[in-house]
């Protein structure tokens, strides 16, 4: 036996409250139907309030979860609301951040084609390393960085940035959430 949460979404627009715990119950019923079981232990608690969006809809579902709740919260949906042009140039730029700093961080940065040395040398362990055998951007005998201090500054500017970015997207995103659907939030928890 174990102990099992699920979440779900449901566009409220489209589906009742009669539909999803109907759907919610099926699939329950789907899963404890070796041990005979059936259903959730307690029913859904339908909230009233409307969350600004999906991350505000999981804090209040947490703030008001207790052992074996079956919990609903309604909120705007902000990731299917009209992109404005704002949001559009920001994931744009956000993708040339990425892209920026999947180029610096993916491939190792001391290869036969970008270096002239043979051999590069650890800064922490001191191990002399084959360049034509790395790997990857970390030292195989103790796990240090290789790559210069400047390069590693500049992979955390572009995190940095690309955070930043992110939370601009999302403010902008809340700013538009009156025009996004809403959908349910529903959490449940059984005993399988």
């Amino acid at each position: 036996m174990s102990h099992q949460v699920t979440t779900q979404c449901y566009d409220a627009t489209k589906y009742s409250k009669d539909f999803i715990e109907a759907d919610i119950l099926e699939a329950v019923r789907a899963q404890m139907w070796e041990e005979g079981g059936g259903g959730l232990p307690y029913p859904i608690h339908w909230y009233t309030e409307i969350c600004k969006d999906y991350d505000d809809a999981e804090r209040f579902i947490k703030d008001h979860d207790h052992e074996y709740a079956q919990i609903a919260v309604r909120f705007h949906n902000t990731e299917e609301a009209p992109r404005t042009k704002r949001i559009k140039y920001l994931e744009k730029k956000q993708s040339a951040l990425n892209q920026v700093y999947q180029e610096l961080d993916g491939k190792p940065y001391y290869r036969p084609d970008t270096v002239k040395a043979k051999f590069i040398t650890c800064k922490a362990c001191g191990s002399k390393l084959s360049v034509a055998h790395l790997k990857r951007n970390t030292c195989p005998l103790c796990g240090h960085d290789l790559r210069p201090e400047s390069v590693q500054k500049r992979i955390v500017q572009l995190k940095e940035a690309y955070a930043a970015l992110n939370e601009k997207i999302r403010a902008e995103r809340l700013r538009e959430s009156k025009n996004a659907p809403l959908y349910w939030y529903v959490k449940t928890e059984i005993h399988v």
